[in-house]
C-alpha cells in the first residue's frame, strides 16, 4: 500500500529490463532524489515469475514497485495492468523507457512521456522494434532525449515535442568509493599502466576495437594491461579474439560488476570504443573518477567532452584507439591535465540538475492533467 503524501504526484517509471545498466541507473538515481513532498516514485517493469534485477534494486533502495506481465503476446494484459495501476493510484505521471514500455503505454491509452535512451540496432529483430517505436513515440505527450544529437535525429523523424535532459552521474558516490590502490589490488594489478573500459559486451559497444588495438599499444608500452569490465552476448567471442592475438595474459575480463565505477579508479586510460551511443553513463563515471579518456565520436560524446580539450576519435578504428591511448600513456602530465578537465566537466552532469528539469516537466504535466492534491492510501 502506498500512502501518497499531501501535494504529491505519483511518478511511474516503466522500463523493460532484466538488468541494471545505464538507463536503469538513471531511473533509480532520479527516483532516489525526487522531492518526496511533491513526487512519489513508483518503479514498474515486466516480469514472468519473480522480480527482475531492476525491480530488486529498486526495492533494495526502498522504492515502491509494480510488475506487469511479460511473455509472448502479453502486451494486452500488460496494458490492462498499467491502465489499472494508473487509475488506482490517481494523480499519476507515466514515464516510459524503451520500446516495450512505449508500446504498453500506447495500448493502455494513458498519457505518457517517453524517455528515449537510444537505439542499439543490435539485431534485425531489435531494429524492427526500434523502427516501430519511432511511430509509437508520435503518440507520447513528450519525448526526452539525453543529448542534442539524439534530439536532432528524433526531430528529423518528425517528432515535434522533443526536449533534451542530459544523463547524470553520482559524483559524490564515485569519489567516496575506494581508491586506485584498492581497485588495482582487487584486480590483481601492480604498478603497470592500465587501459580499460566498462561496457556491455554487445555489437554496438565496439569492444573488439580495443582488443585489436592492444598489440599496437603493447609495442609502445610493453607493460600495459587491459581490463574489460562487463558481460554480454559477445563475451565468448571477445575472449577468443584476445587469445588468438596472444593477449590472454594481458587482458583481464572482469565480468559484470555492480561496482564498476569503483574499479575504474585502477585505470590510467578509459576507452569508450562504441559505434553507437547516446550519452554513455560509463564515460560520465570515468570522468567523475578522475581518469583520462579516449572516446569515439558517436552520439552525445562530443557534447560531453566539450570544453575539456579532449577530442573524440573516429569509430571502428583500432588504429585511432592505439594512437590516442599510446599518446596518453607516454605523457603522464597530459593524462593528469585531461583527467582534471574531465573531472571538472562532470559537475555539469549532476543528478541535481537532471531532477530539477524532470520535476519541472512533472509539474507541467500535473497542471495539464488537472490533478487534485490529497493524501490517499493506494493498494497495488
Amino acid at each position: 500500500m502506498i500512502h501518497r503524501r499531501e501535494f504529491s504526484v505519483i511518478v511511474l517509471h516503466l522500463r523493460d529490463s532484466p538488468f541494471v545498466g545505464g538507463p536503469e541507473k538513471q531511473i533509480l538515481g532520479q527516483c532516489a532524489r525526487l522531492d518526496r513532498f511533491r513526487f512519489e516514485p513508483l518503479v514498474a517493469s515486466f516480469i514472468r515469475d519473480k522480480p527482475n534485477a531492476f525491480l530488486q534494486e529498486a526495492m533494495a533502495l526502498g522504492m515502491r514497485t509494480a510488475s506487469l506481465p511479460d511473455g509472448k503476446l502479453s502486451f494486452v494484459s500488460a496494458a490492462r495492468r498499467l491502465r489499472h495501476i494508473v487509475r488506482d493510484v490517481g494523480n499519476c505521471v507515466v514515464v516510459a523507457s524503451g520500446f516495450k514500455a512505449d508500446f504498453t503505454a500506447a495500448i493502455a491509452g494513458v498519457p505518457w512521456t517517453a524517455w528515449f535512451h537510444g537505439r542499439t540496432s543490435a539485431t534485425a529483430r531489435v531494429r524492427l522494434y526500434e523502427a516501430a517505436d519511432m511511430a509509437v513515440l508520435r503518440r507520447a505527450r513528450a519525448v526526452i532525449a539525453v543529448c542534442e544529437r539524439a534530439a536532432l535525429e528524433l526531430r528529423a523523424r518528425g517528432l515535434p515535442n522533443v526536449t533534451v535532459i542530459s544523463n547524470a552521474v553520482d559524483i559524490e558516490h564515485i569519489e567516496s568509493c575506494g581508491s586506485r590502490q584498492s581497485a588495482r589490488a582487487e584486480l590483481g594489478i601492480g604498478d603497470e599502466p592500465v587501459v580499460g573500459t566498462v561496457s556491455r559486451l554487445s555489437p554496438e559497444k565496439g569492444i573488439e576495437y580495443v582488443i585489436d588495438a592492444a598489440p599496437a599499444i603493447l609495442k609502445k608500452c610493453t607493460a600495459a594491461r587491459f581490463v574489460l569490465i562487463g558481460d554480454g552476448p559477445l563475451g565468448s567471442t571477445l575472449r577468443r579474439r584476445a587469445k588468438s592475438l596472444g593477449l590472454a595474459d594481458r587482458v583481464i575480463f572482469a565480468g559484470h560488476r555492480s561496482d564498476a565505477a569503483r574499479l575504474m579508479k585502477a585505470m590510467d586510460v578509459f576507452v569508450l570504443p562504441s559505434v553507437r551511443e547516446n550519452m554513455p553513463i560509463a564515460l560520465l563515471e570515468a570522468m567523475a573518477a578522475g581518469v583520462s579518456v579516449v572516446a569515439t565520436d558517436v552520439g552525445g560524446v562530443g557534447e560531453v567532452l566539450s570544453g575539456t580539450g579532449v577530442q573524440p576519435i573516429a569509430p571502428r578504428s583500432p588504429q585511432a584507439v592505439a594512437q590516442a591511448v599510446t599518446a596518453l600513456l607516454a605523457d603522464p602530465a597530459l593524462r593528469a591535465a585531461q583527467a582534471a578537465a574531465l573531472r571538472a566537466r562532470a559537475d555539469d552532469f549532476s543528478f541535481a540538475r537532471q531532477v530539477r528539469l524532470f520535476e519541472e516537466l512533472f509539474r507541467s504535466d500535473s497542471e495539464a492533467y488537472g490533478f487534485e492534491q490529497s493524501e490517499t492510501p493506494i493498494r497495488l
